[in-house]
């Protein structure tokens, strides 16, 4: 397994985590492309050696959402081959990392997320008062015309 950066390849975050069930220490690296789990090994000459390399396209996506999930200080990442899962330090740093994965795999960040959601609510806000307007002048025509066959 080669986990060499690429050119064109940035990195997001890297952070310590155990990776589960084992409990290894292990280095967590975010990229723009994909996201590596490194172990030190050697006796010696200690170096950094890849454990897991997941490409940002293996990750599971259902109904627009991505399929990573944060308890408490664990993270469970849904891949196409199996679910990963590793602990955090803290509850803060899961859910940096929670984030920064989403970030990598949409290409965007939280607020420009939010502020997507935002739009579609506005929109729909506006759709229903175009709705009720509607619905409301041809209630005023309705009863214009009933009072007129009085």
């Amino acid at each position: 397994m080669n986990y060499q950066i690429e050119n064109d390849e940035i990195i997001l975050l890297e952070e310590q985590v155990l990776l589960l069930p084992f409990s290894k220490n292990t280095k967590l690296i975010i990229t723009n492309k994909k996201i590596l789990f490194l172990k030190k090994k050697g006796l010696f000459n200690k170096k950094l050696k890849p454990i897991e390399i997941i490409p940002l396209e293996n990750i599971k996506n259902y109904k627009d959402k991505i399929q990573v999930k944060q308890n408490k200080t664990t993270v469970i990442l849904q891949t196409i081959e199996k679910n990963i899962e590793f602990s955090c330090s803290n509850k803060l740093t899961a859910k940096k990392v929670v984030e920064e994965i989403i970030n990598a795999k949409t290409g965007t960040n939280i607020l420009q997320r939010r502020k997507k959601k935002l739009k579609k609510v506005i929109n729909v806000v506006n759709d229903t008062k175009d709705i009720v307007l509607t619905v409301g002048a041809i209630f005023v025509a309705l009863k214009g015309i009933i009072t007129k066959k009085k």
